[in-house]
């Protein structure tokens, strides 16, 4: 499956999007495993012989995890006539805010 097609069924299947997050929930429970394994065993160097980087992937994994506490990743089924809708609640709410503040200071609407 191409990139861009993957993206778009995902923005256009709710199911599909689960999944996606969670294989990627997934793959940085892979990864925080292997920093466990490879640090218990004394494991340091990757298969061709280079040094294994701790560092980055223990920040890679920091990252995540704090994406993921602020719930960033997490998927919510919302139709475009919900969207819509917020939309134009949070449009009056200003409307209404700066009709307040125009009134306030003498102004008229």
């Amino acid at each position: 499956m191409a990139p861009d097609r993957a993206y778009q069924t995902r923005r256009d299947d709710p199911e599909f999007a689960r999944a996606w997050q969670a294989a990627i929930a997934d793959g940085y429970l892979n990864l925080e495993m292997e920093v466990i394994r490879r640090l218990r065993e004394g494991d340091l160097t990757t298969a061709n012989g280079d040094k294994f980087d701790f560092a980055n992937t223990i920040r890679l994994l920091a990252t995540q995890r704090d994406t993921s506490a602020r719930g960033a990743n997490q998927i919510r089924d919302v139709s475009a006539a919900e969207v819509r809708a917020s939309i134009d609640r949070k449009i009056e709410d200003i409307r209404r805010r700066v009709a307040r503040q125009k009134l306030s200071e003498g102004k008229p609407e």
